[in-house]
């Protein structure tokens, strides 16, 4: 079997705009990620800013996570080089400079992390005192509220009832925020 090649997030994100584009959906569009795809959207709304007019992240990932984590377990693996080259996370010594115009609702669990990944692997967490796992949740949520600062229209809201998976506990939530940034981008 054939080792499957990582793409870089610039290769997904061509891939996302070539694929709205084979759909012939009008833009602009608001792109609403969860988790992992918070990266992909920044980059697509920087590549392509001219179409999007609003965005909406579901307890996204953050640029600066694997720096973060790694400083807070430095037992725990290191930063991976290959992660951050193709552009997954920032490299040791940067910070994510991105900004945007557009409206910005950023949603943040309310609920811990589980402690065990559901796959039962054995992931750096797993591997954390209790004080480490602590402090990397509230790392979590600063970074849920640093994203939603980086747009002078952003919002942070806090999903009470949810976990990570804020679209399957809470979608009532993710509805409202589609519809107020939907709003906010009309009135611009």
């Amino acid at each position: 079997r054939a080792p499957v090649r990582l793409q870089s997030v610039d290769e997904v994100v061509d891939d996302l705009h070539a694929w709205l584009q084979a759909s012939r959906e009008k833009g602009p569009f608001v792109l609403v990620s969860h988790s992992n795809s918070g990266i992909y959207v920044r980059r697509f709304e920087t590549r392509y800013a001219r179409e999007v007019v609003g965005l909406v992240f579901l307890d996204s990932a953050h640029e600066e996570q694997a720096l973060r984590l790694h400083e807070l377990d430095p037992a725990g693996p290191a930063p991976d080089e290959v992660m951050a080259r193709v552009g997954w996370y920032v490299k040791p010594g940067q910070r994510l400079d991105w900004q945007t115009e557009v409206p910005l609702i950023v949603i943040g669990r309310g609920t811990p992390f589980e402690r065990t990944a559901r796959d039962g692997s054995n992931s750096q967490t797993n591997r954390m005192t209790e004080e480490q796992f602590a402090t990397w949740d509230r790392i979590w949520t600063e970074f849920q509220r640093d994203l939603a600062k980086r747009s002078q229209r952003g919002e942070y809201r806090l999903a009470e009832k949810s976990g990570h998976w804020i679209q399957r506990d809470q979608p009532e939530l993710v509805v409202q925020a589609i519809r107020d940034v939907c709003r906010m981008a009309s009135t611009r």
